[in-house]
């Protein structure tokens, strides 16, 4: 493939991108800058901070497959990069990871406020709080961020194809600024798919598009359910060192709740038990009705914690252990 298809990088400012850019274009930004290093840290990550905030920003298609989001705050800059490889046709191998010149909150930065600036206590504890999360929560951020787009992208690829790729310009409307990256990556890929690739057997070569692309007959074929383009088990989780260690822990503990429910329902039966035998005995002494007080008392108490162990704790181990494997996405649920 020639130099000039490789490395021809297109940017666009950011704002012109982000869904609130009309109305925040031309807003500078003067924030405190506790508040603003705070929505950095909360913010930025999942792909929700303002245009505003930025005005320096700037998103990047770089060919073959590489989209950067690229962040300047002034003194702190951070980015967002998109590597997508094909993986044959229809489908595709992506790869997110971010770098930031953020400083990180220690807790002697927390101390020190609490005693000389307690007013920027509350942005530093969501910063720590933010910093502290386990690594694995950023990754179900960005399965949610794939949950969106993966039913989109797999009809849209199949549309393309049925209608064939070089119709696209005519085909879809884009008449806004915020079109331009898509326009420009379209215009690079009509000439890069016609470069050669190796075929399937190693010794010729097709044009690209005959490689990577969906031909009519696959785009044609009963679309692909849900829960097999959002399969977070085997697009992210069985290959991720990180969510397979977390997923073995939901596991174990989901296993050890479920044991303390059992221990914790057969020690109430058996004090039901003991409370019941004597009544039906007719045993009425002051001790053994003492003894039954603290019985019915310990019961009780056992039955509330059974009751937020199996109503609570397990449910929330169980839709934890979901999100590594599969969740029903919904755009109008999406907010």
């Amino acid at each position: 493939m020639a130099q000039s298809l490789r490395h021809s990088t297109f940017c666009i400012p950011l704002q012109l991108v982000a869904a609130d850019c009309i109305a925040l274009r031309a807003q500078p930004c003067n924030m405190d800058k506790e508040v603003l290093l705070t929505l950095l840290f909360l913010l930025v990550p999942l792909l929700f901070l303002p245009a505003a905030l930025s005005p320096g920003g700037r998103v990047c298609f770089t060919p073959p497959s590489t989209v950067v989001y690229e962040y300047d705050f002034g003194p702190y800059k951070q980015q967002t990069d998109l590597v997508a490889v094909p993986a044959g046709p229809g489908r595709s191998v992506a790869f997110t990871y971010g770098l930031s010149t953020v400083p990180r909150i220690d807790n002697a930065a927390i101390l020190k406020a609490l005693f000389t600036n307690p007013k920027q206590l509350p942005m530093l504890l969501a910063r720590a709080v933010y910093q502290w999360q386990p690594a694995f929560s950023a990754h179900l951020n960005m399965n949610k961020l794939f949950d969106q787009d993966n039913v989109f992208l797999h009809m849209q690829d199949r549309q393309l194809a049925l209608r064939g790729k070089s119709n696209w310009s005519s085909d879809y409307y884009m008449p806004a600024p915020c079109d331009g990256g898509v326009v420009a990556a379209r215009r690079w890929a009509d000439q890069a798919l016609q470069s050669p690739l190796p075929d399937q057997t190693g010794k010729g070569s097709k044009p690209a598009s005959e490689v990577i692309s969906l031909t009519k007959e696959e785009a044609a074929a009963p679309r692909l359910p849900p829960q097999q383009l959002n399969d977070r088990y085997s697009q992210h989780t069985k290959h991720c060192t990180i969510c397979q260690k977390a997923l073995q822990k939901l596991q174990k503990r989901l296993q050890t709740l479920k044991a303390v429910v059992g221990l914790l329902v057969s020690g109430v039966a058996g004090l039901v038990f003991g409370l019941v035998v004597p009544s039906l005995l007719g045993v009425g002494s002051a001790a053994v009705g003492n003894s039954l007080a603290v019985a019915g008392g310990a019961a009780a108490a056992l039955g509330v914690i059974s009751a937020i162990v199996s109503f609570v704790l397990v449910p929330g181990a169980v839709n934890k252990i979901q999100q590594f494997e599969y969740v029903q996405f919904s755009h109008a649920d999406n907010h």
